[in-house]
């Protein structure tokens, strides 16, 4: 049975006894030196004395070639239009041999015919055209082997369209001037605006005429009864919004006209899950001038437990406490009639990439073994702390590191693992790694076992061993893992297959 907070380190090397006998007459004292390196070990036994010869030993043990290591970057969020640099610098190889790089494109958004720069460089580029999710791999080679492919995403979103506010429906009489309002119009990305007014449709007869089309207000003499129909698009330069409409109702005689007000959801957002969304639908008109009241709705996605703040008034709020698509919904009624549904859609996504703190976290051990002061029992610092973000990663708050919360449950083969964490797509990143052992040991916690981890957040955790992707330990061939039954770490060789749990680091 093993004690808590034991860690077993299992290895082989290489023992090498050399003996030496004194010849003749004379017997002499015997001088032993040793120098190594990670190349070689070279042992040499000579003799002190003047009558004896001197015999050398030299033993050769060549270091293995070790397969290099792929580092693509952290994962990127762009605009279309950008140009986005790849940078393979950090990649290595344990042996020192020089790198050859591989980026490719493996998928990319439809139609978009972007293609990767450089891509046998050290550095290469891509020129983003379409909007959407472009993964990128890079593999690096040092002459004899190649990495594991190391994947990063890049997520393209296209430029975010104006949107133009034409204003209320109006009734006017016959001979007025109807005056055209579309300041309300707006850019989310603060672009200056550009107009294009135009007159649609207007009664048989009427010789109506814009005084301009490309300002930002207009009029024009209503000389006919009947219905106006003017359309505003509204251009930032890069595209043009939805039209907007309104109806100009022109008549001789004063006529009771109630028009349908119109409801303004405002503009769809992308936020970071975690984030207060604001909505405003004070956009909303009503072409009598009623005063409005408010009813929105909120449609939120499987897990989420938010609730709308305040939903009757033109300003509600809500928390965005998952991952995914919130649609808001906007009706308004001028104590006669109500507008037709406006929406508007808010994205959430998890955007924290994961700081490393460098702190290693408390070992969770509680028990004393012994009566000396000093065992970790004795020691409380950096409590383990996590944070389950609701998208199937949990964030350990000392470390830094994000964790896949759960792993699928496969066994698999050392070389597999590497695959599998290297092609994992969980929360909008696909930059995935196996482990190395001190990263998984820092989720072990001592004070408890079968598993020796927190349940809570990682509630799925098998007592059994899991892959890490430090190599040696002294074992010809050897590779580390994990026994989350009781914490213990061993390096035994890379056969057999073993549970994996992925780890993202935001390199």
């Amino acid at each position: 049975m093993f004690l808590h907070k034991m860690i077993r380190f299992v290895s082989a090397g290489v023992f090498i006894a050399l003996f030496g006998a004194g010849c003749g007459g004379g017997g002499g004292d015997s001088t032993t030196t040793t120098t190594s390196n990670i190349q070689s070990t070279t042992t040499t036994l000579a003799s002190t004395s003047t009558t004896s010869p001197v015999a050398t030993t030299t033993t050769t043990l060549p270091l293995s070639n070790v397969a290099p290591v792929a580092r693509a970057g952290a994962d990127q969020s762009v605009a279309v239009g950008d140009t986005v640099i790849l940078d393979g610098i950090n990649s290595y190889d344990a042996n020192g041999d020089s790198l050859s790089y591989s980026w490719v494109l493996w998928d990319s958004p439809s139609g978009s015919n972007s293609q990767i720069a450089n891509d046998t460089s050290p550095q290469a580029y891509l020129v983003i055209d379409v909007a959407g999710a472009y993964k990128i791999q890079l593999i690096v080679d040092d002459g004899t082997l190649a990495s594991v492919a190391d994947s990063l995403l890049i997520m393209a979103s296209g430029p975010s369209l104006p949107q133009a506010k034409a204003g209320a429906d109006q009734w006017v009489l016959t001979g007025s001037d109807v005056n055209l309002d579309g300041s309300a119009s707006s850019s989310p990305e603060g672009s200056i605006l550009q107009y294009s007014w135009a007159i649609l449709s207007m009664p048989e007869g009427s010789l109506a005429a814009l005084t301009s089309t490309d300002t930002v207000s207009s009029s024009f003499n209503a000389d006919v009864d009947g219905t106006y129909i003017v359309q505003l698009t509204v251009s930032d330069g890069v595209g043009s919004g939805i039209p907007d409409t309104l109806a100009i109702v022109v008549s001789s005689l004063p006529v009771v006209v109630n028009f349908t007000p119109v409801s303004e959801a405002g503009i769809d957002q992308t936020v970071a899950v975690g984030d207060v969304v604001m909505l405003d639908g004070s956009g909303s008109s009503d072409g009598d001038g009623d005063p409005l009241t408010y009813d929105w709705t909120l449609i939120a996605p499987n897990g989420s437990n938010s609730v709308l703040i305040n939903p009757f008034t033109s300003a509600p709020s809500f928390d965005a406490d998952v991952i995914g698509t919130y649609t808001v919904q906007l009706i308004v009624n001028d104590g006669t009639q109500s507008s037709s549904t406006d929406s508007a859609v808010i994205t959430a996504i998890y955007t924290v990439i994961p700081v490393l703190t460098g702190k290693l976290p408390d070992s969770g051990q509680t028990t004393s073994y012994t009566s000396t002061f000093g065992e970790d029992s004795d020691y409380t610092f950096n409590s383990p702390s996590f944070r389950d973000n609701g998208d199937g990663t949990v964030t350990d708050n000392i470390t830094g590191l994000l964790w896949q919360q759960s792993d699928d449950g496969t066994l698999k083969t050392w070389e597999d693992a590497f695959s599998y964490c290297a092609d994992l797509t969980l929360a909008v990143y696909a930059d995935w790694r196996l482990p190395v052992t001190n990263e998984l040991f820092s989720l072990v916690d001592f004070g408890t076992d079968a598993p020796a981890i927190d349940a809570t957040f990682f509630p799925q955790t098998k007592s059994a061993e899991y892959w890490a992707t430090s190599t040696g330990g002294g074992i010809l061939g050897g590779a580390w893992r994990l026994d989350f039954d009781d914490g213990s770490a061993i390096s035994l060789g890379r056969d057999g297959s073993l549970y994996v749990r992925c780890v993202y680091d935001g390199r």
